[in-house]
Order: C-alpha cells, then structure tokens, then sequence
C-alpha cells in the first residue's frame, strides 16, 4: 500500500503540483501520464524518497517494489537499455 496526501511541489519558476492525493493498494499497479513538465518525474521521485514535497506526506508499507527507470543518462554505461530496466528488478 502507498498512499501521498496532500503533496505540493513548487520550484522558483512556479507550482508544479497542489493537493495530490492517490491511494494504490496491494496488488494495484499504476502508471502516471501526462505532458512533459506536469510533475511526473517529480512525483515518482518523492515517492521513491528522492525528493522531498513542500508540503504532504507518503506513507509505504516496507515490502513494497517502486519499478522506477530513471531518465538520466548514465555516462559511461555499457548496458543496453533492456539490461538498464533489468537492472532494476532483482
């Protein structure tokens, strides 16, 4: 279980997101989507504890598995991107 409440992120150039609220239990899956620029990163980035919200909090049972690809390239890697996603699944 994952739940955020009322998660804020703003930068100097503006708000990002306000008042967020999602709640994904056991056995869920979800996937975020929206234009560039709406937050997505951001919120997987808090979610993984990353980032911190300006405001709000996320509570996570201990066991649960974020799958997160981050979009940062990785200078220097050898792996080809099915070994990158791989990599991240034990």
């Amino acid at each position: 279980m994952i739940r955020l409440e009322s998660l804020s992120k703003s930068y100097p150039d503006g708000e990002l997101f306000s008042n967020v609220n999602i709640f994904i239990n056991r056995g869920m899956r979800a996937g975020l989507v929206g234009p560039n620029g709406s937050g997505k990163t951001t919120l997987l980035r808090i979610m993984l504890g990353q980032e911190t919200p300006d405001s709000g909090s996320v509570q996570k049972e201990k066991t649960i598995t974020i799958g997160y690809l981050a979009q940062d390239i990785v200078a220097g890697s050898d792996q080809s991107i099915i070994e990158e996603v791989l990599a991240g699944y034990p």
